[in-house]
């Protein structure tokens, strides 16, 4: 599968998301991996439902065909070594790198039809509590 490298930065300083437009027009990429108060995070290759771009700290509402029950199946979008893949972590587990049943790994077949951003970890802090 080949999908486009591409990242985006949240500035912890100044509570900003830069896009990559931004990152490449402005910044050295080097540069801006090496601050301390920016997180930089990864674009998995995949659109939501909306077509959006789903990026590594987004929070999905994941829609389970005739199963989706509002407010319980939030989902973090994160890098997931051992398995070498992003993978959805449903919020309600907190026990991430083990795989239990709230992880599930996106690939091309999960095409973003059933699941929307709604928000990251850094500007909607409160959808993961």
């Amino acid at each position: 599968m080949k999908r486009e490298i591409k990242f985006r930065a949240y500035s912890k300083s100044n509570n900003k998301m830069m896009e990559w437009g931004d990152i490449k027009r402005f910044l050295n990429l080097q540069k801006l991996l090496s601050l301390d108060h920016v997180e930089v995070m990864q674009y998995t290759g995949l659109k939501d439902k909306n077509g959006k771009e789903i990026y590594e700290g987004d929070i999905l509402k994941v829609y389970k065909p005739n199963t989706y029950v509002k407010g319980k199946d939030l989902h973090e979008v994160r890098w997931h070594k051992s398995q070498s893949c992003f993978a959805y972590f449903n919020l309600r587990f907190n026990d991430f790198d083990t795989g239990r049943s709230g992880l599930i790994t996106i690939g091309e077949n999960q095409h973003g039809r059933w699941c929307e951003i709604v928000g990251n970890i850094h500007e909607n802090p409160e959808l993961i509590k």
